[in-house]
């Protein structure tokens, strides 16, 4: 029931996603769902430098919608990154 809630239609990440490209980000996001306290989520920005100020700009979006959602923050472990950065978490 969590995972549909964040994929569905104006669900969680389609409200994210939308947020970010008003910004004009563009990205891939990498998703591992473990639990439904531990899930992780990677943002890798394509256009810009993964730069702090990038980061901290996508964070920011990316919590704005969990509290919008009243999602609790702690079940996300984000990170953001760029094409430079590896595969981990």
């Amino acid at each position: 029931m969590f995972h549909t809630l964040l994929y569905q239609e104006n669900g969680f990440f389609e409200q994210v996603n939308n947020k970010l490209e008003e910004k004009n980000y563009f990205f891939q996001m990498l998703l591992a769902v473990y639990s439904n306290d531990d899930i992780r989520v990677k943002y890798i920005v394509v256009n810009k430098d993964a730069t702090e100020s990038v980061q901290e700009d996508v964070k920011s979006i990316f919590y704005v919608v969990v509290e919008k959602n009243n999602l609790d923050s702690n079940s996300f472990n984000l990170k953001v990154a760029d094409n430079n950065d590896g595969p981990d978490w």
